[in-house]
């Protein structure tokens, strides 16, 4: 009897308790975040509900209705204005994120065990982090004076810089374009040298990625912050600009091997256009430096654009290949209505073809150890 009694006055609380909620539209997190801000600070989110309503109630507590997103609103209000959207009865339904932003790039070394090879880990004979090793960096250029790129008492960790952007000089090198500034002038402050501006500080970037020891900011190491560095700033507008990207690695493996050291080259840089079959005469040369002996190697970027790079057909046409041409209206220009596109074949299998050449201007080229191939476009 008293258990039965115990029963009913439980099942009486637990329903007075649950008549005594009131259902709330704030998700937890975001309480939580709340309960974690000052009055002051500024809170993003989404909300649902009357627009008209959703503005005026923003306006009014001075916030800002960022823009709108399918049937949400994304606002931003003060922490201490954003309670008061839970008994709004013009909001039906509140979104909130609570995940907290950091800068990835920090990870970078931990995701990729690169840590564990600093330390030695995992079996390795020693610790690993670059020293006695050159990493050659062909990019917009690099902040001569980033203290990532100097040792403790302020000399450079750069061994030479050849900016390809500058005009021919007694510092020319053989290749005939641009000018190289070694170690000392750098240390001695006369290298003129600057990290292209219009690229934002993207070979800073990449540099301090590869090979920063962290100076300017301890979290921020490199992978290989006890290398030395050999820069290239490429002109992105030469005509050619390929070629002076072989020119490029040629001239780091070549610096490298002089000095009897192992050489990494990184060139987070490239272009949509051409072949991409690696057999153009850039890759070709760039292959050869590779392969001439021990101790080189070279990593590159795989571009941006996602599906948005042009198409690569993948396979070697035949006979049996069949190609769907569109016609051109007669008179038409490029920008309207005209379809560009590149191939690339030997003459001797293009030749017994039948082609229909009327809206297509073909251009003959050559390549070294090939037969000649036909550029349409």
């Amino acid at each position: 009897m008293k258990s039965l009694l115990l029963y009913i006055i439980l099942i009486i609380h637990f329903a007075a308790s649950a008549q005594r909620i009131q259902p709330t539209k704030l998700p937890l997190d975001l309480r939580l975040a709340l309960q974690a801000s000052v009055a002051e600070e500024w809170v993003h989110l989404f909300v649902k509900g009357d627009r008209e309503k959703i503005g005026a109630f923003v306006g009014a507590h001075k916030g800002t209705v960022k823009y709108s997103l399918k049937s949400y609103d994304a606002i931003l209000l003060k922490a201490s204005d954003v309670l008061s959207l839970d008994t709004a009865s013009f909001i039906t339904a509140i979104h909130f994120d609570g995940a907290k932003g950091e800068p990835l790039l920090s990870r970078s070394r931990e995701h990729t065990r690169v840590e564990q090879v600093h330390q030695g880990g995992h079996r390795l004979p020693a610790a690993y982090t670059g020293s006695g090793v050159i990493v050659g960096v062909i990019d917009a250029g690099i902040e001569l004076n980033h203290p990532d790129f100097q040792y403790a008492n302020g000399d450079t960790r750069i061994i030479e810089v050849w900016d390809q952007t500058m005009q021919v000089s007694q510092r020319t090198p053989s290749y005939g374009y641009g000018q190289v500034w070694d170690s000392t002038e750098i240390n001695d402050g006369i290298c003129p040298h600057t990290d292209q501006g219009q690229w934002f500080g993207h070979g800073t970037n990449t540099a301090g990625i590869a090979a920063g020891d962290g100076s300017s900011y301890p979290g921020y190491k490199g992978i290989a912050p006890d290398a030395e560095l050999i820069v290239v700033s490429s002109n992105f507008s030469a005509v050619g600009w390929t070629s002076t990207v072989a020119d490029a690695v040629d001239y780091i493996f070549s610096k490298a091997e002089a000095l009897g050291r192992p050489c990494v080259i990184n060139a987070s840089i490239g272009t949509y256009l051409g072949s991409h079959d690696g057999r153009d005469l850039a890759t070709v040369a760039i292959e050869e430096d590779i392969t001439a002996g021990p101790g080189k190697i070279m990593v590159c970027a795989a571009g941006n654009s996602g599906n948005q790079a042009p198409y690569h057909l993948g396979y070697e046409a035949s006979s049996d290949t069949t190609f769907t041409w569109f016609r051109v209206q007669s008179g038409a220009q490029a920008g309207n209505g005209i379809i560009a596109f590149v191939m690339y074949g030997d003459v001797g299998d293009m030749e017994p073809l039948q082609w229909r050449l009327e809206p297509i201007n073909w251009f003959l080229n050559t390549r070294i150890g090939a037969a000649p191939i036909l550029t349409a476009s």
